[in-house]
């Protein structure tokens, strides 16, 4: 997994379409750069991870509210591009809670999806989507 949040000037996360109030001090998702180099090789792990330095009752009530169904995790962010300018961001995901969600009234607080879809863009460009369950994979806007 890969931390994005030391190259984003500006974040913030919704979960199930409600902002996450705290400080976003780690924003962990799946590194998918083996995909463009090898389209044979094996999706890894979807899993994102969120931390905030705030306790997490507002992630516990989205959960409460979630019940079974899968939750939606969405980061927006202004990164630089590879020529350094600014360029909006977003990585969405899709999935269920991983862990003791007890330990979301502590702070920091550690929230982890096992993730069944995820797509990111930047620069309204798609470099990575895939739907699990649906069996969609593309790279860079290619089907795979």
């Amino acid at each position: 997994m890969v931390n994005i949040v030391p190259q984003c000037e500006t974040i913030s996360c919704y979960l199930d379409g409600k902002i996450l109030l705290g400080k976003i001090e780690e924003v962990y998702v799946p590194n998918l750069e083996i995909l463009t180099i090898n389209p044979n090789a094996r999706t890894p792990a979807l899993e994102v991870e969120l931390k905030v330095l705030d306790d997490g009752r507002e992630i516990l009530e989205a959960v409460g509210r979630a019940g079974a169904k899968p939750m939606q995790l969405e980061v927006r962010a202004s990164i630089k591009n590879n020529y350094g300018e600014m360029v909006q961001a977003s990585w969405k995901c899709r999935g269920k809670p991983v862990g003791d969600i007890s330990q979301l009234l502590f702070m920091p607080t550690t929230f982890s999806l096992n993730a069944v879809f995820y797509e990111y863009i930047i620069d309204d460009e798609e470099k990575y989507y895939i739907d699990i369950f649906n069996g969609i994979q593309r790279i860079d806007g290619v089907d795979k």
